[in-house]
């Protein structure tokens, strides 16, 4: 008897161990085809998309190449007129500079970034396999990934998205991976601190960054969270500081970046007074600009004794920024309307003049297309943020803090659609475990009701 009791164990482990075996055998090789469909995906849209567009520059493109082409011939990070280059930081000028180094058409530059992009759909594909333990989760994140407009829109032009996007995607993984653990913080915490900071010279929109990382790593880490909100926090001060006292030694002017002053003014300012203005927003935001440059001009005129042409970049940047947060403190209210105005652009917008290109509709048309895509992406991702929330807290609340600290610091009439670009990884990822929890739901439903329907007694009696 004893020996037919112990012997029932021995006889059933080795066949669960068989079993456990095909089951996670059956799920790799489920996932490599998952991962397999959505390289196909968003290689070949990037490819139909490059041999589609070709005006990869941008009004922007030429403040990054000149800066990158003079560091090359050994003049340093200087603009056109060869004065210390302050609007832009040197983080996308140094990734330019090898291409042009090999004297290469920067239309290579295009194709690594298209390539970039693959990595990171496919990245975030295996990130919402690991987080979900869902294979069409994870499909769904890669397809909604594959044809985002604006992410594709981004690899095809000279601009900082796509490598904006990769580092802070890095920045978010290592956060991610610090907040569970429960030793002292050290090298990811230290390394994430960094690489956010190197992202504040990709594109200046992160130099606040700190403040949600900081307040994440407090709420959520298990233990040593001061001290890891701490050495986040020094990590990422070491490159933006440095190049700010770069700034002051050359020009002055002690700051990251001089572009601020000038989108406080027209931007922030003028957009808080125009959303009160009767007619047309645009219209009414381009009046207000020049009205308000015009100010600008005459004040410095009288302050300095010099013409604005003669004024030298940062101090006209600081005098905007003086005049700029005084009228948004005045309007606080338009101000507030105006930067949901531009959130709203830039969760719904979709690249709409691609799209008009691709479809050839008209204006009216192409925006219902638009919203016909994005309004039900942004619902889906709203309820994927309320399933995280009850599955997953951790990494729900870094998915609302960085969306959140995007939408706040780049909302206003300068938004854009690509201004989400840095995100989408996130947003897709929260709008297929949405989608994904809705089609659980349904497919629940309508098994419950097939049972209910089998077992049903007029059923009974027919199969009688």
């Amino acid at each position: 008897m004893t020996d037919s009791i112990t012997s029932r164990p021995a006889s059933h482990k080795p066949v669960q161990n068989q079993q456990t075996g095909v089951v996670e055998t059956l799920v790799v090789t489920d996932m490599l085809g998952i991962l397999g469909l959505v390289a196909i995906l968003a290689i070949s849209t990037s490819f139909l998309f490059f041999q589609h567009f070709h005006d990869f520059y941008s009004p922007d493109s030429a403040s990054y190449v000149v800066p990158a082409g003079n560091i090359l011939a050994g003049y340093g990070f200087v603009n056109s007129a060869g004065y210390p280059e302050t609007e832009r930081t040197p983080g996308y000028s140094l990734f330019i500079l090898p291409f042009l180094w090999m004297h290469l058409d920067l239309k290579y530059l295009i194709i690594f970034q298209h390539l970039a992009r693959a990595l990171i759909v496919l990245g975030t594909t295996i990130f919402a396999f690991r987080v979900t333990r869902s294979s069409r989760a994870a499909l769904l994140t890669g397809v909604l990934l594959s044809f985002d407009l604006p992410f594709l829109e981004s690899a095809n032009s000279v601009l900082t998205e796509i490598l904006f996007t990769a580092t802070l995607a890095g920045v978010v993984l290592l956060l991610w991976t610090e907040s569970g653990e429960s030793k002292k913080p050290g090298i990811y915490c230290f390394t994430a601190g960094l690489l956010a900071g190197a992202s504040a010279l990709i594109r200046p929109v992160n130099v606040l960054f700190f403040l949600p990382a900081t307040l994440y790593l407090l709420l959520v880490r298990r233990s040593f969270n001061l001290r890891a909100a701490v050495t986040f926090s020094l990590a990422f001060v070491i490159l933006p500081l440095s190049w700010a006292i770069r700034n002051y030694h050359e020009t002055g002017y002690f700051g990251v970046s001089t572009i601020s002053g000038e989108h406080i003014l027209l931007y922030g300012a003028a957009g808080a007074l125009a959303i009160n203005d009767s007619g047309d927003f645009s219209a009414n935001l381009e009046r207000r600009q020049v009205q308000l440059q015009a100010q600008a001009c005459d004040d410095i005129r009288t302050r300095y004794g010099s013409d604005c042409s003669q004024v030298t970049i940062p101090r006209k940047s600081e005098y905007d920024s003086l005049l700029g947060r005084t009228i948004i403190e005045a309007h606080p209210l338009a101000y507030a309307k105006v930067v949901l105005r531009g959130d709203a652009e830039m969760i719904l917008g979709g690249g709409l003049v691609r799209l008009r290109k691709m479809t050839g509709t008209s204006a009216h048309v192409g925006m219902i297309l638009m919203l016909i895509c994005t309004i039900p992406v942004f619902c889906f991702a709203s309820m994927g943020l309320l399933v995280l929330w009850k599955n997953n807290r951790r990494l729900s609340m870094l998915i609302l803090l960085v969306i959140f600290y995007f939408l706040a610091i780049s909302g206003g009439p300068g938004s854009d659609s690509r201004f989400r670009v840095p995100v989408v990884p996130l947003y897709a990822f929260a709008a297929a475990v949405g989608l994904d929890f809705s089609l659980k739901r349904l497919l629940a439903r309508n098994e419950l009701n097939r049972c209910l329907a089998t077992d049903s007694p007029q059923v009974r009696n027919d199969q009688a």
